[in-house]
């Protein structure tokens, strides 16, 4: 696996880097959040329920793992970089600040033996940890806020993941939010929707393991497609119309 770099600029003057492309610029978790927001919050409110767009998301997370078993590195980036904007549609419509719950799962440690890097990793048995730890590495612990930085971190965490495992672990994880919030929706108890994020931070950690195990700059890929806005549309704010599956 090779360490994850920042791609080198080149130094054109002042005014190319005052202009230099939007992929390229460093942007925090709570950025592209917002982004998604700006690009598909009104489309998705007014024509997708929450587990229809559980559904997109899987849908996408299910192509991730088809083309890591084909291998396929042509279209992975595009897959990845699409399920990861369902999963970022999801966190906005269940007001959820992805960025805050990733950290306050995964600070800086394993959440379940508090260790970097994970005793599993090193062939011990991962158990659960003490989490008065885990809350004062939640206080303490230096919080990456650009996507890359949490992809480093998982690396650190999770240093043997393979990408075949990685995109196997991403799709269960993303059928576990669906179960999650049908439990929620069907009892309206609180732990129920606590459960459902918990299980959107596994399908974000997954999808880091995944870009980390396949070489892949996760911001750069995914503003590369929505950095201008819908890329199907290519409008800032969304304006595609609806279209069932039958239509498409």
């Amino acid at each position: 696996m090779k360490k994850l770099t920042r791609p080198k600029r080149a130094n054109h003057g002042k005014r190319a880097n005052k202009h230099r492309n939007n992929h390229r610029r460093p942007r925090s978790l709570a950025d592209f959040q917002k982004h998604q927001w700006n690009v598909y919050g009104v489309q998705n409110d007014q024509y997708f329920e929450v587990m229809e767009m559980i559904s997109r998301m899987n849908q996408y997370l299910g192509s991730v793992m088809k083309a890591v078993r084909q291998n396929d590195r042509k279209h992975l980036p595009y897959y990845l970089s699409t399920g990861f904007f369902w999963l970022l549609a999801l966190a906005n419509r269940l007001h959820i600040n992805l960025q805050d719950e990733a950290w306050k799962r995964f600070p800086g440690v394993c959440p379940y033996c508090g260790e970097v890097p994970c005793k599993k990793s090193a062939g011990k048995i991962c158990k659960k940890h003490a989490d008065d730890r885990l809350e004062k590495l939640r206080a303490k612990g230096r919080r990456p806020k650009a996507i890359l930085g949490f992809q480093r971190m998982f690396q650190y965490i999770y240093p043997h993941n393979t990408l075949e495992i990685s995109a196997m672990h991403l799709l269960e994880e993303g059928i576990e939010v669906g179960h999650a919030y049908e439990n929620f929706r069907g009892r309206r108890i609180r732990m129920m929707l606590e459960k459902t994020v918990m299980e959107m931070v596994d399908v974000f950690a997954n999808i880091c393991a995944v870009a980390n195990c396949a070489d892949i700059n996760l911001s750069i890929e995914a503003l590369k497609i929505f950095g201008k806005g819908c890329p199907k549309c290519s409008e800032r704010h969304c304006q595609c119309r609806f279209r069932t599956r039958k239509n498409l």
